[in-house]
């Protein structure tokens, strides 16, 4: 299979694939997220699946590994991150950008931060734990979800009881 870094920068994309990178527009990124044949290394896949539905074959998300590496981080943006993992820029031919450099800085940032994961043994909590979460919580932030009114109903109407009983019990104390 091949493999993409899609990086996102207001509202501008930009793909790095093998040695090639480019920019490219919504339409061209949603094919490429639908793709099966591409795995993707993402920035924010919970966002970016509320934003295109049908992502598939999402394997690493820098944000999420940013978070599993430090999770006591002020920050997960792409630009710490990199400074963090001392990702660096490569030498890029031709024409070249602000977006074009930063997805070239965010696929090296990915790949160090793929290298601490595996270093820390916490990949497979990424891939088989975070990564599918993300996808439910977008889900569900998408979808909403059911909830049983009168079961609420009936549970606040017993809090309130117990909080009258316990400031009456206050009462009596004083």
């Amino acid at each position: 299979t091949n493999s993409a870094f899609v990086f996102e920068q207001d509202g501008e994309f930009a793909v790095v694939s093998g040695d090639s990178v480019f920019k490219c527009n919504e339409k061209t990124v949603k094919e490429i997220f639908e793709n099966e044949k591409i795995s993707k290394k993402v920035y924010d896949y919970k966002k970016l699946y509320k934003k295109f539905g049908g992502i598939v074959n999402v394997e690493f998300d820098a944000l999420l590994a940013g978070y599993l590496c430090n999770p006591s981080a002020s920050s997960y943006d792409t630009d710490r991150l990199a400074q963090e993992y001392g990702a660096t820029l490569p030498n890029i031919m031709g024409d070249k950008d602000e977006i074009i450099e930063n997805a070239c800085l965010f696929a090296d940032t990915c790949e160090k931060l793929y290298k601490e994961l595996e270093k820390t043994e916490q990949l497979k909590l990424l891939t088989e734990i975070e990564l599918p979460l993300a996808k439910v919580l977008g889900d569900m932030e998408l979808k909403g979800f059911l909830v049983d009114v009168r079961g609420l109903k009936a549970m606040s109407e017993e809090l309130a009881k117990r909080i009258r009983f316990e400031r009456g019990q206050e009462l009596l104390e004083d």
